[in-house]
């Protein structure tokens, strides 16, 4: 796996240079943006525009969503997470889709005129059961990504890595 140059750091070695902490800080920054606005345009396109529940043929309230709705919006944030993850952004991308959705349905479940006040705790379950997912989703990235052999890892002449 490719490793990196020796640091030129001589009071703390094992520090990052400002010079080159900052293009590294930059780009996470435009991943979390990219996968935030992503994320919520996934959001909004799947689950934004129905917001009655309905009765289903037991008797009982069901909804706001179909189940087709949800298997979209999740193979959607699959891509995006993988998407980020494969260009060396994986944490970046489960925290900030995490982030994303997690607001979105509270944001729905506090403005809902019928709401019991319990969306906190669904909420809760939202954001752990996105962290656990998105999670799941990148592990074969990052596993590809330590295992693929060291030619396709090492840096070209003038270029740094993803």
């Amino acid at each position: 796996m490719w490793t990196s140059p020796p640091m030129k750091n001589p009071v703390h070695p094992g520090e990052i240079p400002r010079e080159e902490r900052a293009p590294l800080a930059r780009g996470a920054l435009r991943a979390a943006a990219w996968v935030g606005v992503a994320t919520l345009a996934d959001c909004l396109a799947w689950l934004g525009w129905q917001r009655a529940k309905h009765l289903g043929p037991d008797g009982y309230l069901h909804g706001p969503y179909d189940p087709w709705q949800v298997a979209g919006f999740i193979v959607v944030v699959g891509v995006i997470v993988v998407a980020a993850a494969s260009r060396g952004y994986a944490k970046v991308a489960v925290v900030s889709t995490t982030l994303v959705v997690t607001l979105f349905f509270s944001a729905q479940g506090a403005t809902d005129p019928r709401s019991d006040g319990l969306w906190p705790i669904g909420a809760i379950l939202v954001a752990v059961g996105t962290a656990c997912g998105t999670s799941l989703a990148v592990a074969p990235v990052l596993l590809w990504r330590r295992v693929r052999p060291r030619s396709e890892t090492a840096p070209q002449e003038g270029r740094t890595p993803p």
